[in-house]
Formats: C-alpha cells, sequence, structure tokens
C-alpha cells in the first residue's frame, strides 16, 4: 500500500516543477517580445525590412511561449497537468531553440550592415576627396603652379590623400578642352577617380567642360 506521505511529497515536486516551467516559459516570453519590440522599432526607424522581420519572429515566439505558460496555468487534473507540462517542455524547448536562430541570425545581419555602412562611408569619403582634389588642382592650373605633365598627390586636412595627373589629351578636345586631369583616391576597400576635361585660355583661365566618373 502506497504511502500517503510519498504522494503528498510528489504532488509538491510536481507543483514545483510546474512552477518553474510557468516561470522560464514566462520569463523567456517577456524578454523575447521585449527584444522584438526592440528590433522592430529599431526597423522602422531606419527603414529595414530584414530587421522587422527579426522583430516579427522575437514577438510570435515570445508570445507563443506565453500562451504555453497560460495553458499550463489553467490546466485542471494532474495526469492532464503530467502530460501538458512534458508537450510545454518540448514545444520551450523547440522554441529557445528558433529564438537561438534568431539571436546568431540578428548578429549575423548586424554584422553584415554594419559592414556595408562602413564601405559606404569610406566610398563617400573618397569620393568627395577626388572632387575636393581637382578643384584644387584646378585653381593651381589657374595659378600656374601647376603644368601639363605634372603629378602631385593631394593631402586633405581630414581625409584619404588622392593622385593627381595633369596632361595634354588629343581626346579632350572632343569636349571642347585642352587639359585632361586624372585624380584618384584609393583604400584596402573601394577606388574612386575622376577625369575632368578642362579649357586652359589665353588669359590663364581654367575652366572645367566635362566631368567623367569611369
Amino acid at each position: 500500500m502506497s504511502d500517503p506521505r510519498v504522494k503528498t511529497l510528489a504532488r509538491r515536486r510536481h507543483r514545483r516543477h510546474h512552477k518553474r516551467l510557468r516561470g522560464l516559459l514566462g520569463t523567456l516570453g517577456a524578454v523575447s517580445i521585449g527584444l522584438g519590440a526592440i528590433v522592430s522599432g529599431i526597423a522602422v526607424v531606419t527603414s529595414r525590412s530584414t530587421l522587422l522581420s527579426i522583430g516579427a519572429g522575437y514577438i510570435l515566439c515570445g508570445g507563443a511561449l506565453i500562451l504555453l505558460r497560460w495553458g499550463l496555468q489553467r490546466t485542471g487534473s494532474r495526469s492532464k497537468a503530467t502530460a501538458r507540462g512534458g508537450m510545454a517542455l518540448i514545444l520551450a524547448l523547440l522554441l529557445v531553440a528558433v529564438l537561438g536562430a534568431l539571436v546568431m541570425y540578428s548578429l549575423n545581419a548586424s554584422h553584415v550592415a554594419l559592414r556595408h555602412a562602413r564601405d559606404r562611408q569610406v566610398r563617400v569619403a573618397a569620393q568627395a576627396t577626388v572632387v575636393d582634389a581637382a578643384w584644387n588642382a584646378l585653381h593651381e592650373i589657374a595659378a600656374g603652379r601647376m603644368k601639363a605633365g605634372d603629378s602631385t598627390v593631394w593631402l586633405p586636412p581630414a581625409g584619404l590623400p588622392a593622385h593627381v595627373r595633369l596632361s595634354r589629351d588629343r581626346r579632350a578636345r572632343s569636349h571642347g578642352g585642352n587639359l585632361l586631369l586624372h585624380v584618384s583616391a584609393e583604400t584596402n576597400q573601394v577606388r574612386h577617380e575622376v577625369y575632368c576635361v578642362a579649357q586652359q585660355h589665353a588669359n590663364g583661365t581654367v575652366t572645367p567642360t566635362r566631368w567623367i566618373e569611369p
């Protein structure tokens, strides 16, 4: 004959087990929904559909965990509680695995976005450098400090150095000029260059006639 004290202890352990499981499900659900809300907010501000999908995934997983907790809390009989508790644990583990996958995907997507943003920043800096260097070279030509055949490196106060080369090119005549200015700036990630066709007049003034970006 079974001891009533053993049954009482088993029921107490079962209740503690379910309480811990409900607490775990509630905590994971709340954290997942909070992360989803944060990621979705960032996605709305930055207009990135990928982040919005990730945020929606977090919120869905969190909602599913909260529903599992609610279902366990409303379980009636002990036999049903045992069955649902086992099912809830399996589903919780599956959802945690999904959340882990979402976290890894989020980290990877953030790394890719950061790399693209850094590359874009470098490209913009290179474009600005070559344009500034070209205008500086045009002033140098007009002042007589730079002539056809000269090449130099332009060092801006801040930014990338630019290589400047001036030549007389017959092809420039087809674009209304007699000088061809080639400016390039490059780093390990990007290279940007621009050609400027210019017309140097008899009085020394210089007028750009065409800009060419390969």
